[in-house]
């Protein structure tokens, strides 16, 4: 195999050969991620290119890695594991920003501003209180 260098692995491609090593069939992935076992294959042979290496000991029965396919399933598994985790934060913190964005506007349509109590206990978040009534507003 020889290819040019890659700068840049897919994660989909690190995906399938995780699954088709965890379920130790290409027929079997090929259900799990809903796509054709031909698909499996060109994305298994796709990763073999880029990296220039036989990820299989095509003479072993069934699905055995090569030396080389044992230790970039050790690293996909942990890239993946990374990249999972990045976007994981990501959605919790765009989560947290849109209920603090409704939770604002609720604020502001009832006329409600911040407690004093949300700077000394910042793990319950803000709490809201409704502004004094001065009697000014009674008509």
């Amino acid at each position: 195999m020889t290819s040019t260098p890659t700068t840049n692995i897919p994660t989909e491609l690190l995906r399938t050969l995780i699954t088709v090593v965890d379920l130790r069939r290409f027929t079997k992935a090929a259900h799990a991620p809903s796509v054709t076992q031909p698909a499996v294959s060109a994305q298994i042979k796709r990763l073999q290119f880029l990296l220039d290496i036989d990820l299989f000991d095509k003479s072993a029965p069934g699905v055995s890695l090569t030396e080389k396919g044992d230790l970039v399933v050790n690293y996909a598994r942990r890239i993946l594991n990374i990249n999972d985790q990045i976007l994981n934060v990501l959605r919790e913190r765009l989560d947290c920003e849109m209920l603090e964005g409704l939770a604002d506007a609720m604020a502001d349509a009832l006329g409600a501003r911040p407690s004093d109590t949300a700077s000394s206990r910042p793990e319950f978040g803000a709490r809201w209180e409704a502004p004094a009534d001065d009697g000014a507003s009674r008509g």
